[in-house]
């Protein structure tokens, strides 16, 4: 609507709204200690508004692509995949947080800690790779199973051209390689929802963290920082529970480990392993929580050391070297476990 005929316009906006509101407040408990505690929320939406792979022409059952899944496929717009899928992502994210610093003789303690919860609803009508909801018609090399022997071949055609002759007349005649369309199911019984329509997942996301970390000056030229950190996240929690296990035909969840261990020990033995596999919803998985789908880690255990040394050399080589508190020498060690990405958690 309101396109103009030889004007260019987008097909495909990519609108993006962040928002991000903190407040805080720092109190000075008494001359040695502090506390500071931050409330914040961050609002991330962001869609690819695409409009999908209509037909070229009105009447089509769905849009041709010549020349298969392509970008660069010999029609007026592009229908693959990776250019007309739609998406949006309506993430809401609150943290609290809390910190309290602590003047004790040499040392200045600090320790806190905070909890944010992520609720994140993304909605997507493609599998990621190369199919979405639209139904597309490719139009590739041929027909599979089919060869356009010596009666539709000009005579003398090289050996090395029958390959490029066949895909060719495929694109001149518009024979349909393969159609494609990806199809949705919803509810308790899985039923098959309209052409068309989309797939979604409302989440739920929680993170803990506390740490507690010393910074000890030793001397007037030397200071010792240790701590500890802990932080746990959990998996997502979608809300209706569409989340989903590869289990095996009893309902048992299937486990890595257990499943190639048991192939190379019958491989080994010149027997093939080959076991019927599937997909279950959470709730319906044998022997699982019935919220997560894996376990939580609990060993997020993440210490820390350092030192700093500030060396005074008046004269002599060291002098040169160093200085008269002119240089820091610093080492340390950490180990940090970092959290996981709020697109892969969805998907």
């Amino acid at each position: 609507p309101a396109d103009k005929l030889g004007v260019p316009a987008s097909r495909a906006p990519r609108p993006q709204k962040p928002d991000f509101l903190v407040g805080g407040l720092t109190t000075v408990i008494s001359p040695t200690t502090t506390n500071d505690y931050r409330l914040s929320y961050a609002r991330i939406w962001w869609q690819w508004a695409t409009s999908a792979a209509p037909p070229q022409i009105p009447g089509l059952g769905g849009a041709l692509e010549i020349g298969g899944e392509t970008a660069n496929a010999l029609i007026p717009y592009n229908v693959n995949n990776q250019n007309t899928r739609q998406r949006f992502w309506d993430g809401h994210d609150t943290m609290w947080k809390d910190d309290v610093s602590k003047i004790w003789g040499n040392h200045i303690l600090q320790f806190g800690g905070n909890f944010q919860r992520n609720w994140d609803y993304h909605l997507r009508n493609d599998n990621g790779q190369g199919i979405n909801t639209s139904p597309v018609y490719q139009i590739g090399n041929q027909v599979p199973g089919t060869d356009f022997t010596s009666d539709t071949q000009p005579a003398g055609l090289p050996t090395n051209q029958v390959g490029n002759w066949n895909k060719y007349y495929s694109y001149v005649l518009g024979i349909v390689d393969q159609p494609q369309q990806l199809f949705t199911r919803s509810g308790a019984q899985l039923t098959l929802n309209p052409v068309g329509t989309p797939m979604f997942d409302k989440d739920t996301i929680d993170f803990y963290n506390v740490y507690i970390t010393d910074s000890w000056h030793i001397k007037p030229t030397l200071s010792l920082t240790y701590g500890l950190g802990y932080q746990i996240e959990l998996p997502p929690v979608e809300q209706n529970g569409k989340q989903v296990e590869l289990v095996d035909t009893s309902g048992h969840p299937i486990s890595f480990n257990n499943y190639f261990a048991t192939k190379a020990a019958m491989a080994l033995q010149g027997q093939v392993y080959n076991p019927e596999i599937g997909f279950a919803t959470i709730q319906n998985v044998v022997g699982a929580s019935h919220k997560y789908p894996y376990n939580p880690f609990y060993g997020g255990v993440s210490p820390r050391v350092a030192v700093a040394w500030n060396p005074q050399y008046k004269d002599g080589l060291l002098g040169t070297l160093f200085g008269d508190g002119k240089t820091v020498i610093r080492a340390g060690y950490g180990q940090i476990y970092s959290r996981l990405n709020g697109v892969g958690l969805v998907l």
